[in-house]
């Protein structure tokens, strides 16, 4: 995409979104080790808004995806669009299983590999998972959105928000409303709803007011934070076993009305003119990914050191901050390396 018609709206989600995903890893030891505390409330409820990023990140591959000038063939998807995520995918995945058998976490042995096939090198990686497995789908989801009107798509997403977001939700808490596992609705289902949600908005909803989407915005965090909140309470009350399910939940209502809006927002915000802050962010979206496999490196790193932040809030934050400028360091210092930079690093072809 050529400066003068990029959104750098997309450019500041990837940034502020990667910053979220290393402050929910942050975050780990912390709520593990100090449950009930106030400083614990503080720390959960930072955690459930961080929940929007992994949503914006399937949303902004939907918008950029599904809205290409051409169908995306059985013979690109394999030689370029999957090459592209797969193999920096699979060599980080390794990099990870040595260093867990390092650590003495796996055994050295054949199926420390090969249970890659159904289980993450590190619990980070489920999103790549997810995310190939809808870049397989892509090119019956391109001619599918590409051939259906505005009314059709939203069909889709109400499928998708009634049985893959609504009634999971409400029967987690109460298991009456739970319906058979044999409807299978695979096409509007699961993370594919954000890939949907992501081109809907970027196709149909560009003009929407800046204030709507700042009302959605507010109202979903408010959402999120209160959902939060009233689960810990209510488990605390009665006096039953706590989950910690409405911070961890990414598909949740409060999550899709708050993710809305931050995309409605974004979206928007469009490159009029050359200047340095246009190329710092542009420069550190495009390192997003590389933070997004070297984070959990320099996290085990310094917690390995003694700075764990285990009984410290502000200790965790600092964490935080020092996590993502490491990792934000050591991504572009590989990006400037050729072979590495090829290979670890999303392709350029």
């Amino acid at each position: 995409m050529k400066n003068s018609c990029r959104i750098l709206g997309y450019d500041l989600i990837r940034i502020v979104a990667i910053f979220m995903v290393v402050t929910i890893h942050s975050n780990v030891i912390y709520l593990t080790n100090n449950f009930g505390r106030l400083e614990w409330i503080i720390m959960m409820e930072i955690t459930a808004i961080c929940l929007v990023s992994v949503p914006l990140f399937f949303m902004l591959s939907g918008a950029l995806l599904l809205n290409a000038n051409h169908v995306v063939g059985v013979n690109e998807l394999f030689t370029k669009r999957l090459s592209k995520q797969f193999i920096p995918f699979i060599l980080w995945s390794l990099i990870y299983v040595f260093l867990r058998i390092l650590m003495g976490k796996l055994p050295l042995s054949i199926n420390s590999i090969t249970k890659l096939l159904y289980e993450p090198a590190y619990y980070q990686f489920w999103f790549m998972y997810t995310l190939l497995a809808i870049y397989l789908l892509l090119p019956i989801l391109q001619v599918i959105v590409q051939n259906s009107n505005q009314k059709q798509i939203e069909y889709l997403l109400g499928i998708w928000l009634v049985f893959s977001v609504l009634i999971p939700n409400i029967s987690y808490f109460y298991k009456e409303f739970r319906i058979s596992e044999h409807i299978d609705l695979i096409l509007c289902e699961g993370y594919i709803g954000y890939f949907l949600l992501g081109f809907y908005l970027s196709k149909y909803k560009r003009d929407i007011p800046n204030k709507i989407g700042l009302f959605l915005t507010v109202l979903g965090i408010s959402i999120i934070e209160i959902g939060a909140y009233l689960e810990w309470k209510y488990c605390i009350d009665l006096q039953i076993k706590y989950t910690g399910y409405m911070y961890q939940e990414y598909r949740s209502l409060g999550v899709i009305i708050a993710v809305t809006g931050i995309f409605l927002i974004c979206q928007k915000i469009n490159i009029n003119h050359s200047s340095i802050f246009n190329k710092i962010i542009i420069k550190t979206s495009e390192l997003s990914i590389g933070v997004f496999y070297v984070h959990m490196f320099i996290l085990i790193a310094i917690e390995c050191i003694g700075f764990s932040g285990e009984n410290s809030m502000f200790i965790v934050i600092f964490k935080t901050i020092l996590v993502y400028i490491i990792s934000l360091f050591l991504s572009y210092i590989i990006s400037k390396i050729p072979i590495l930079g090829s290979v670890l690093l999303i392709r350029k072809n």
